[in-house]
């Protein structure tokens, strides 16, 4: 894999506490930590879980630290830092090597003189389910050292120490001398009926928190040479800290229980590994055998190289077929082709961390599951199912990705969830109230819908809930609430509720709106014209099927009101670009943000093509950045460019002058659809015009390859500061910002490969 960090970045504390690793189960749990060992987040952990009942994941294992003696020696390989900013141990310093093997992560430490060895640690974490696997193997340095070691029965003697919890993912636990979690040894024939069923050579325990808390099992599964043993300790470790979580002056801190500790010889050899197996999962003798952990692991990996393959249009007998869209080449790399390819690779193995099944059954490939409701996370570490975000971000995570049932299991779950045309905040659940604040939300919807049935043929689902889609744009015409209703007199979507913010940009302090945008907000408005269209286009399908539908005539004269007026109320002459709302509590508002895109990059544009060039030099020119663009015009008074450190500064630069990367997406699609006259007279072959749409494309979506490199490795940001040097904001990972990229990948590649889809009507 692309990522890899050398002895010297590895030894580097300043750029190794500072780039995380993530990896993800497909249920909604996760293990993450930083590549120098501490933790630096309260949601770090080696075991991160949805338990039964539970609304928020909870953190069970925090992290294990390794002590090693050889040599006459001993080696403190974890990393923690406390409240006082000390650390102790500092393992970095044994650091040899670090990469992502498929998105897990390997560390290697390095381990006596030039005779010693090198300790290697994988973690993975098995697909559908809630196990994390931590496997420990030792390696000479060299060939000519294995074969001197090769008749020597020595090794050298691990000391693991498994630091542990139960909490919310999200909140700190602090100790207590007298609480104390209850721990059921488990080693060979010592097994209670209600903990898996372990065999001679795995030892370990089961923890319980609590008496109602669910219990999970941390065990050592190794050769029998090793001589695993687990020795019991109980202690409280205190005051570690958290420093991506900390203000100046207010420290977060967290504390971790030592249940004991864990023992083992290790020699060199692939059969001689020792692998800690943390899980509240009920396991079997089979699944706790070393070749069925290998198995596990070489699976694991397997499943995201198929990931690709499918991307790639590879058949089952590992055949591309004629329409495999092509690797992009990435020209800021010495091998554009192995560039554009690793990017790729990326992109995808981030979008498999962001879908998710509360309980998973997937089909032969690996890829498609069925029978529960899909979950598409915003981002890591917040773990919410936006309904908005999801819908957003559907095309790139599952279309691209030809995760078709994932996308008709979201979209059949919220074509159930209309509530007064209005559609929840949250995807839904069972068991939670949902909150409907979102303006835009259902007509995502009709954006994710068209992605879906031009992706798949599939208009079966079209059919069966056209009705249904009927009445959600009928509550918006006569009126919803919080607010939302259709302006009679002009045609266009009106949103205004005291005190909310009903758009995307719905950023808050202390429950006030920081971007309320009440009035006439113009993506709305673009959404609103191009959701009347897709139903014109729709119903003209099904007319021709035979279906009885009445209101296309309905939908047309809707449609071309709203044409009408929004280039007489949007089109700021005196700037050049559209308004950001109009009819709002003090007029029309003339601030420059990205919103307007929506009226030029949609399938179905609603601004007219003399005001475009216009609008999108101006968009180009004050809000496009390297990574994304502003959410602000640098030039007004308003302009909040960095997130800053605390909670509130954060909420105030989101959406008034911090960079969006998922904002590229509709970037590139309006600079894809605007008609240049000047540049087709000097490409005058289609074919010339067409590479030379993709180059452009391709400049704009390199420079956040950087961000795949850093930070939480192999993930985009939700956000980055709007002027340089652009540091990224507090939201380490953003399925927006991935699923855009991902789709743009795709439009890009397939510019030259195939002819633009045409529409139903056609």
């Amino acid at each position: 894999m692309p990522i890899m960090f050398d002895r010297d970045t590895c030894r580097d504390l300043h750029k190794t506490i500072s780039q995380e690793w993530l990896i993800t189960n497909g249920l909604g749990g996760y293990a993450a930590g930083t590549v120098a060992g501490a933790l630096t987040r309260l949601q770090h952990g080696l075991l991160v879980t949805t338990l039964p009942g539970s609304k928020s994941p909870y953190l069970l294992l925090a992290k294990i630290d390794e002590e090693v003696a050889f040599d006459q020696r001993t080696y403190y390989l974890g990393t923690n830092e406390y409240k006082d900013g000390m650390f102790n141990p500092s393992g970095f310093v044994h650091m040899e090597t670090f990469r992502l093997e498929e998105g897990f992560p390997i560390f290697t430490y390095h381990i006596g003189g030039l005779n010693g060895f090198v300790l290697e640690k994988r973690i993975w974490m098995p697909w559908g389910q809630n196990t994390t696997c931590i496997q420990y193997r030792l390696l000479p340095r060299t060939e000519d050292q294995n074969r001197r070691r090769s008749t020597r029965a020595d090794g050298l003697a691990l000391t693991l120490l498994p630091l542990t919890t139960y909490r919310p993912h999200n909140t700190t636990l602090h100790g207590d001398n007298t609480r104390h979690f209850q721990v059921q040894l488990q080693r060979g024939d010592n097994v209670n009926s209600a903990n898996p069923v372990v065999s001679p050579g795995i030892t370990g325990c089961t923890i319980q928190a609590g008496p109602s808390a669910h219990p999970y099992h941390i065990l050592a599964v190794s050769h029998p040479h090793n001589q695993a043993t687990f020795l019991p300790t109980g202690v409280w470790y205190w005051n570690f800290l958290r420093r991506m979580d900390s203000t100046p002056g207010q420290p977060t801190t967290d504390d971790l229980y030592l249940p004991g500790v864990i023992r083992a010889t290790l020699q060199p050899g692939e059969d001689k590994a020792l692998t800690i197996v943390a899980s509240t999962e009920q396991l079997s003798t089979p699944a706790l055998q070393p070749e069925q952990l290998t198995r596990s692991y070489i699976s694991t990996t397997e499943r995201q190289q198929r990931l690709f393959r499918c991307v790639q249009g590879h058949s089952p007998d590992n055949k591309r077929s004629s329409t495999t869209p092509r690797i992009l080449p990435l020209t800021t790399t010495t091998d554009p082709q192995a560039g554009g390819e690793d990017y790729l690779r990326l992109l995808l193995l981030a979008s498999d961390c962001f879908l998710a099944r509360p309980a998973q059954f997937e089909q032969h490939d690996g890829l498609s599951s069925r029978n529960n409701p899909a979950l598409l996370y915003t981002s890591y570490y917040a773990l919410v199912p936006s309904t908005r975000d999801a819908l957003i971000a559907l095309p790139g995570l599952t279309l691209v990705t030809r995760r078709y049932e994932t996308a008709l299991s979201l979209l059949q779950t919220l074509s159930r969830a209309f509530h007064s045309g209005l559609l929840p905040d949250r995807l839904p659940r069972p068991g939670e109230t949902n909150t409907y604040t979102g303006a835009d939300t259902t007509l995502w919807f009709f954006y994710a819908l068209d992605y879906y049935l031009r992706a798949t043929h599939h208009y079966t689902f079209l059919e069966e809930h056209f009705h249904s889609f009927e009445e959600a744009l009928d509550a918006y015409i006569h009126g919803t609430t919080p607010g939302i209703f259709l302006d009679q007199k002009d045609g266009l979507l009106r949103a205004d509720q005291p005190g909310q913010a009903l758009t995307w940009m719905n950023a808050t302090i202390n429950g006030t709106p920081i971007t309320p945008r009440s009035g006439k907000p113009v993506e709305l408005n673009a959404l609103w014209y191009h959701a009347l269209s897709l139903m014109c286009e729709w119903a003209g399908y099904l007319h021709r099927l035979g279906h009885s539908v009445h209101t296309t005539p309905y939908y047309l004269a809707l449609l071309k009101q709203c044409e009408k007026s929004f280039q007489q109320r949007f089109w700021y002459s005196k700037g050049g670009y559209l308004y950001d709302v109009v009819d709002g509590p003090e007029g029309d508002d003339a601030a420059l943000r990205p919103n307007q895109l929506l009226a030029l990059s949609l399938r179905y544009p609603v601004l007219a093509i003399p005001y475009r060039r216009h609008t999108f030099e101006c968009i180009t020119h004050q809000l496009l950045t390297p990574y994304g663009l502003r959410t602000l015009s640098p030039t007004d008074p308003a302009y909040h460019d960095e997130p800053g450190s605390c909670e509130k500064e954060q909420q105030k630069a989101l959406h008034q002058g911090s960079a969006w990367p998922w904002l590229l997406g509709p970037y590139i699609d309006a600079m894809l659809t605007i008609d240049d006259h000047s540049e087709k007279q000097e490409l005058t072959s289609q074919d010339l015009l067409r590479e030379y749409l993709w180059r452009r494309g391709l400049r704009l979506l390199e420079p956040l390859k950087e961000h795949l490199y850093r930070d939480l490795l192999g993930m985009c940001p939700a956000t980055v500061g709007g002027s340089t040097p652009h540091q990224p904001g507090y939201v380490a990972a953003s399925s927006l910002s991935i699923a855009e990229l991902l789709r743009i990948y795709d439009v890009l590649a397939h510019i030259r490969t195939t002819q633009p889809e045409r529409s139903l009507s056609h």
